[in-house]
């Protein structure tokens, strides 16, 4: 813009004050016409002017985080954070800002403050953890777990979406942020990580660490009881081959057992497990006796396969049964010692 219309646009904004002060955009349209003109700190008078005007102006608030971010006032900054994006929900919440509120403990502690109270921005906030740098997301993480201790609410399908972002991002911070955004007072019972599997409470939109349904084929799986050992009925296998349901593990390297019962050994599923991350591959192997109803896969964690993905898998195999029931679905380690359900949590 030219200098005259620089002018122009300042004498225009001075008006605009003079006829409405206490208007709740006058004095920041000023502020955004000195600003242009590289007039700071008479721009920062009107922004700060039409801050204490109240707290409805989205200029005013840019440049308050701006200030505050200047001059190390975290608290303020999460404050006018907060004012912003109240004003302005659907505003996009620059990167820069939150890692730096949250680089240090007092800034992490202001904001989570901020959304223990479940602002209608926390979502929003939420989605954009996964942008944050492989060195930094940690602290981000951190914020989640200290707001949610405070009673920060987080619905589960927006739980589930953003940890299948970190998944994508930042893959070893994926259940990290999972444990964070779950308390402990969220742990269900059950065999193996919540225990939905068992249940036949799969999710067609569930979380990376929650059983979800992947087949296609039309298989059912449904959750019942024999006596009184929950199982997952099965019915209606084909000859094709395919994943039926999937979770996510975060295990440290060694090895592990997981152990299931079928209800004939014929039964046409098996599980399967394998890394993700590149060029990892996980050594397992299905030890179980060819006429045993009890199944075994054993499997060595290396180091570098930070997440391993289980499936529970279709066989296709011409001679098997094409229905019947898994149960008693358990993960141990190299001591014998089972791992409890309690590693997997479920958003409330």
């Amino acid at each position: 813009m030219s200098r005259g219309k620089l002018s122009t646009a300042i004498d225009a904004a001075i008006d605009i004050v003079n006829r409405d002060p206490l208007g709740r955009a006058s004095a920041s349209t000023l502020g955004d016409a000195m600003w242009s003109a590289g007039q700071f700190e008479e721009g920062g008078r009107a922004y700060q002017l039409a801050v204490s005007n109240g707290w409805r102006d989205r200029s005013a608030q840019t440049w308050a985080i701006e200030a505050a971010l200047a001059n190390k006032h975290l608290g303020q900054a999460a404050m006018h954070v907060d004012a912003l994006l109240r004003v302005a929900p659907a505003t996009e919440i620059p990167a820069e800002w939150m890692l730096e509120i949250e680089s240090n403990p007092k800034g992490r502690a202001v904001m989570a403050a901020r959304l223990s109270r479940s602002p209608p921005w926390a979502a929003q906030w939420l989605r954009s953890l996964a942008e944050a740098s492989a060195s930094k997301v940690h602290k981000r993480i951190e914020t989640v777990r200290l707001a949610r201790a405070a009673g920060m609410r987080i619905e589960r399908q927006v739980a589930r979406n953003v940890t299948w972002q970190m998944l994508q991002k930042h893959p070893g911070e994926a259940y990290n942020l999972w444990q964070a955004i779950n308390q402990p007072e969220d742990h269900l019972g059950g065999e193996i990580w919540g225990s939905n599997l068992m249940r036949g409470a799969l999710l067609n939109s569930g979380g990376p660490f929650e059983w979800r349904k992947t087949d296609t084929t039309g298989v059912q799986m449904i959750g019942g009881r024999r006596g009184r050992v929950p199982v997952l009925e099965i019915r209606g296998l084909t000859l094709s081959s395919a994943e039926l349901a999937q979770t996510h593990l975060a295990l440290l390297p060694g090895t592990y057992r997981l152990l299931w019962n079928k209800s004939d050994p014929a039964l046409l599923v098996d599980f399967r497990i394998s890394c993700i991350g590149p060029d990892v591959n996980i050594s397992a192997k299905n030890v179980s006796r060819s006429r045993s109803t009890s199944q075994l896969l054993q499997f060595k964690i290396s180091r570098g396969c930070i997440l391993q993905k289980v499936g529970l898998t279709a066989n296709g195999n011409v001679s098997g049964l094409s229905e019947g029931f898994i149960s008693a679905l358990r993960l141990e380690n190299e001591n014998n010692s089972t791992i409890s359900s309690d590693v997997r949590r479920v958003v409330r």
